[in-house]
């Protein structure tokens, strides 16, 4: 859950056994169904091996009071038709979104 009037900024790493993988050079997108958001993740200027989900105001807007399907999928096997997806769960927006007015979202 995300509010309206907010954003995303968080970690993404991978562990085996208790020691993280090197995810830094990995194609890692951050998808959700039903919103058309189909975002990179981005170098993790505090973890050299992680990577980061952002998603700026503007997507977060684009997401549903319903909980919609999120998927963080790794391509660098996509051109065998071989992506993994190493993370899915569900996304949902709360609160109004823009400046506030009178009108309920």
């Amino acid at each position: 859950m995300v509010h309206g009037r907010g954003s995303i900024d968080m970690p993404f790493t991978i562990q085996d056994n208790g020691v993280e993988t090197d995810i830094s050079d990995w194609p890692l997108y951050f998808e959700v169904d039903g919103a058309s958001i189909r975002k990179r993740l981005v170098a993790d200027p505090a973890n050299p091996k992680g990577q980061r989900i952002v998603l700026e105001n503007a997507l977060i807007a684009q997401l549903s009071k319903k909980a919609l399907l999120f998927v963080v999928r790794d391509e660098r096997r996509v051109d065998d038709d071989l992506p993994d997806v190493l993370w899915s769960g569900t996304i949902a927006r709360e609160g109004f979104v823009g400046l506030p007015d009178d009108i309920i979202d």
